[in-house]
This record gives C-alpha cells, sequence and structure tokens, in this order.
C-alpha cells in the first residue's frame, strides 16, 4: 500500500470501487478498491503492483467534443481549432476541403526528461520520471498544402506521408518521442500510387 518515491514512502491512494453484478436473480455487490499513484492508476495481483502513465490520462471526457468539433468544422481554420484541442491521444488525420490538404500526425508527445531510454518498463522511484505536458499541437510534424496536392497515412511514419521534399523531418523531433519511423506495405503501396 506504499511505494518508493524519491527516496520517502508515499501512501497509494486507495478509492472503494463496489461493483454491482445483476445475475439474473438477484444483484450481488463485489467490494473491490482502486489504487492511485503519482504516475497514474496502479494495476496490483499476487506479485506485485504497478504504476501506469499514458499519453492522454485524464483527457476522456474532451475526447468526444474534440471529435465533434472536427466533424462540425464548416473550415480548415475550424478543423485546425478542434485539432488543437489535444484530446485525442493518437490517430494520423488527414483533412481536406475545396481548398486545403493536411496532414496532421496527431499524437499527445509526452514532454519527457532527457537521458532515459523511453523505450522499456522504467522504475517508478523518482518523481523526474513523471511527465506532466506534451509537445503542443502547433509543434507536432503537419503537411499542408503541399505542392501535390497529396498526402496519404496508412498507420505509418510522419517522415513519408507524401512524394517529394515537403515531409517533416525526423532531425527535428528528440528521439525519445518514440515516433514511429516504418513505412508499412499499405504507405509504400499508397505512396507508389
Amino acid at each position: 500500500d506504499h511505494y518508493l518515491l524519491d527516496g520517502q514512502s508515499v501512501a497509494l491512494e486507495e478509492t472503494p470501487a463496489p461493483i454491482t453484478i445483476d445475475t439474473g436473480f438477484a444483484d450481488i455487490t463485489v467490494h473491490k478498491s482502486v489504487y492511485w499513484s503519482e504516475h497514474g492508476p496502479v494495476m496490483k495481483n499476487d506479485k506485485g503492483a504497478w504504476a501506469i502513465r499514458y499519453a492522454g490520462m485524464g483527457r476522456a471526457i474532451k475526447t468526444g467534443e474534440q471529435w465533434y468539433r472536427m466533424n462540425k468544422a464548416k473550415n480548415h481554420a475550424e478543423f485546425k481549432a478542434a485539432m488543437r484541442t489535444a484530446a485525442i491521444p493518437m490517430f494520423n488525420t488527414v483533412y481536406a476541403d475545396a481548398e486545403h490538404i493536411a496532414y496532421y500526425y496527431n499524437a499527445l508527445l509526452p514532454l519527457r526528461a532527457p537521458g532515459h531510454d523511453w523505450v522499456p518498463i522504467l522504475p517508478g522511484h523518482t518523481r523526474n520520471l513523471i511527465w506532466n505536458d506534451y509537445l503542443p499541437f502547433a509543434e507536432l510534424p503537419p503537411i499542408e498544402d503541399p505542392p501535390s496536392g497529396f498526402v496519404q497515412n496508412c498507420n505509418g511514419t510522419p517522415w513519408h506521408a507524401k512524394n517529394g521534399d515537403a515531409n517533416p523531418k525526423a532531425d527535428a523531433f528528440a528521439a525519445n518521442f518514440g515516433i514511429e519511423t516504418n513505412v508499412n506495405n499499405r504507405s509504400a503501396r499508397s505512396l507508389a500510387l
């Protein structure tokens, strides 16, 4: 019920979470607890406890609002304003109207402390590994109105969302953002077409 953080013992937050099950004959309430740490939600089992931190944590309510505003946008400016909500933590997005075409690498990229390998599971004993902010939408790799009038994305890298020189440059982004670099088969076929 405690964890070490910066050399101090910190209590996990515990909240009762009764779950009522309708069996068809009678309702049965199972009493469980949910746990929270400064890292985020905690999963506990007989082998230990693991804190989880993920992009978009705490933004679920705003996600529906962003989808709504994206769908109701009447022009490119309104669509970009909806994208700035930054409530959808993923999904590459293509926009097109009679005057504009655009590709947005829509992601919540955590601003992480440098000097760590962010690929494996990290130890949770220090606050400097707890990130709270994200790269702003305006700094994500976009492609807007390329001369070819063509963009594509099939869940591949943003560095090859179109043919030619208008692609975002990978070296402009820190490696610890974890932006994918693969050109999958669907992306390769779209680019070839």
